[in-house]
């Protein structure tokens, strides 16, 4: 619950601050990645790609998922 807790706050923060650039120019200018600290294909991963799908579209710009899993969490974290 803590993992989805996060997720949603960065994706919150990235739609702050591209909905509070619109006067700067391309703003992100290279790929966003977001880390989630959990093995491909759990419960986090995929609603983080669901989350990455939506802000890809929004920004405009690519948006990659990577997993880091290992060391209970600390990897990723």
């Amino acid at each position: 619950m803590a993992s989805m807790r996060n997720v949603l706050s960065v994706a919150a923060l990235l739609a702050v601050a591209a909905g509070s650039a619109g006067a700067q120019q391309n703003y992100p200018t290279r790929p966003v990645r977001i880390i989630v600290p959990s093995a491909a294909g759990g419960g986090t991963d995929t609603t983080t790609r669901l989350v990455a799908a939506k802000l890809d579209e929004f920004l405009g710009q690519r948006v990659i998922v990577e997993n880091r899993p290992g060391a209970a969490s600390i990897v990723g974290s």
